[in-house]
């Protein structure tokens, strides 16, 4: 009985894991044809609206996958992969993926990586550590003045540093900060927030000997630290 709960439990994740993988190229595809459309060409209102909902609800579907995707990889994963890798290609990479979020909050982006230009770690983690930093940021942003991001390393004698920057709403770290990094932990009333990014950052960058910290203030923004271990 146990043996059979046992595969069947293997089976529905392996299930769930091919499933949302598959989902991710024509999602992507989606995204990058919506990307395309001009809004300038656009006359009728309604249709102008409906194309913006359905940009919401797409990218909003897309972060869903990629949150799960995260999960599944992190829970099952045994051999992770450490390699050289170039922070400004992956956050390259990253940042062309979600070109039209970044857009559509007119964020300013500005990246620094001559303290430090490459890590050694798994190429799929570090692509979703910079992915789930980026769109918290855009995510928290504040209404009142233009998004600034500014991403930057710093070399010590142990970690490779890097610090994630943003002018957002802020954290109350009075409040949260002892469950900032925790399951489902919202601290914020957003409808599409789920609780999953920061405790997936966290899981990943410490499965391979790193830590993060937060610095914040409400309504200054937030940095994250992220140590990624030298050894």
């Amino acid at each position: 009985m146990i043996r059979e709960l046992t595969d069947s439990n293997t089976d529905l994740k392996q299930f769930t894991f091919i499933t949302s993988h598959n989902l991710r190229a024509p999602l992507s595809n989606l995204i990058g044809i919506l990307d395309l459309v001009e809004p300038e060409s656009i006359r009728d209102e309604m249709t102008l609206e409906l194309l913006e909902k359905f940009k919401e609800s797409t990218l909003l579907l897309n972060q869903t996958i990629n949150d799960l995707l995260d999960v599944l990889v992190m829970k099952n994963r045994v051999n992770l992969e450490k390699k050289p890798l170039s922070l400004k290609a992956e956050f390259d990479k990253v940042k062309s993926s979600i070109g039209y979020q970044i857009r559509e909050a007119n964020a300013s982006l500005q990246t620094d990586f001559s303290g430090v230009g490459e890590v050694s770690f798994d190429s799929s983690y570090l692509e979703s550590i910079l992915l789930n930093l980026l769109t918290n940021a855009i995510k928290y942003r504040s209404l009142s003045r233009p998004l600034e991001i500014q991403v930057f390393t710093i070399d010590t004698p142990n970690y490779v540093e890097l610090h994630f920057t943003d002018n957002g709403i802020g954290i109350d770290l009075k409040r949260h900060r002892s469950k900032i990094f925790g399951l489902y932990q919202r601290f914020h009333d957003y409808p599409d927030s789920k609780g999953l990014g920061l405790y997936i950052v966290s899981s990943q960058i410490r499965a391979l000997g790193g830590k993060i910290d937060v610095q914040s203030e409400v309504d200054k923004g937030t940095t994250f630290i992220v140590y990624f271990a030298k050894s």
